[in-house]
């Protein structure tokens, strides 16, 4: 008789525990504001590169000294990416645009978002061979700074021109 109760019980707590797996798979990013999240995304970005800015000009007026500037360069340089990974993957996930587009103006476009995705992979490729030097020591913190420079810059534009491109 114990041993009947046991299994009774037994069986109650684990199709308890067991029913959320049988349940139907639901979309929690159903729901998600893209609009919203992108935005924020893009702030964030944004307030990183002007941080990027600000301790440039810090360092340039000797506010800030060489090993500090380049630890900070680092941090933001590397948050700034991450939030333009974020800012890609969330596009990624967004619902797709209405078809009212003729479709080879819809061909044109998605050609140019190619080439410039493309284009995107390749100057993050430049970026992380850029830092892997830098970790090595084979380019000096000056070089690093001003390559960073131009490759963020060039990044920058190769997104907004993306972002133009999908509008």
């Amino acid at each position: 008789m114990t041993l009947a109760f046991f299994i009774l019980i037994m069986a109650g707590i684990s199709a308890y525990f067991l029913a959320p797996l049988l349940r139907p798979e639901e979309r929690w990013l159903a729901d998600v504001d893209h609009g919203a999240a992108r935005r924020s995304l893009v702030a964030e970005k944004e307030s990183y590169l002007r941080a990027m800015k600000d301790i440039e000009f810090e360092h340039a007026s000797n506010k800030i000294n060489d090993s500090d500037y380049a630890e900070l360069r680092r941090h933001y340089g590397a948050q700034a990416a991450k939030t333009i990974r974020a800012i890609e993957l969330l596009q990624d996930d967004a619902p797709p645009q209405s078809a009212a587009e003729p479709a080879d103006l819809s061909q044109g476009k998605i050609e140019l978002q190619k080439k410039l995705e493309w284009k995107i992979r390749a100057v993050k490729e430049e970026l992380d061979t850029l830092e892997h030097s830098w970790d090595n020591g084979t380019v000096d913190d000056a070089q690093y700074v001003e390559l960073n420079d131009d490759l963020m810059k060039h990044l920058e534009e190769l997104i907004s021109r993306l972002e133009e491109a999908r509008k």
